[in-house]
């Protein structure tokens, strides 16, 4: 969206609040300047920044799935509160994170090696696709935002095929979606 509007004209100073006693601000024209840039260059992209940006997935993804295989406390904690929907959230955290780690490309394509296990471990069991509609709402209690909000998601196993790009099976606007999840997760846990 900002691409295609430029909303530099509606900044303002920011604070953001890092801890109970800690922030930072960011200044309204920093802000302006970016917004700026972004609208301007269109649809070009920042090669550097993007890169940061699948890097920074790829580490979310990685260290979550470790945490799920490696803590048994945390495992135990994620699947209380997940429920019905932690074996789609397991699942979805072990295919992106094996397409992520396995590809240097710029668009994440899929390589049979990076597939090939979990789609056979899936159709085996006779899944052909996972589904995950979550909202935060109805698993954890202290969410006091909209009832609607979370993360929603199907991927058919069934479908994926050898050197097809990651961003066509899940958007990268979901991937930022659970990376928030697992964010929050890791959040909640941490107050239990």
């Amino acid at each position: 969206m900002i691409r295609e509007k430029d909303f530099s004209s509606m900044t303002k100073d920011t604070k953001v609040q890092t801890g109970d006693t800690s922030s930072f601000l960011l200044k309204k024209e920093k802000i302006q300047y970016l917004l700026k840039v972004f609208h301007e260059q269109g649809e070009n992209k920042n090669l550097f920044g993007y890169m940061v940006e699948i890097n920074g997935l790829r580490w979310l993804f990685s260290t979550m799935k470790e945490l799920l295989d490696n803590d048994n406390h945390f495992n135990t904690f994620i699947k209380k509160t997940l429920w019905s929907q932690f074996f789609p959230f397991e699942q979805i955290i072990i295919f992106v994170r094996n397409v992520l780690t396995h590809t240097q490309e710029i668009n994440p394509i899929l390589d049979r090696e990076n597939i090939v296990r979990q789609k056979s471990y899936l159709l085996d069991k006779n899944i052909t696709s996972i589904w995950m509609n979550f909202r935060y709402a109805d698993y954890i209690d202290a969410w006091t935002w909209s009832k609607e909000y979370g993360v929603s998601f199907s991927i058919n196993f069934k479908n994926i095929k050898q050197w097809q790009k990651l961003f066509d099976v899940v958007s990268l606007h979901t991937l930022y979606l659970l990376a928030e999840l697992c964010f929050n997760l890791c959040e909640v846990y941490k107050q239990n």
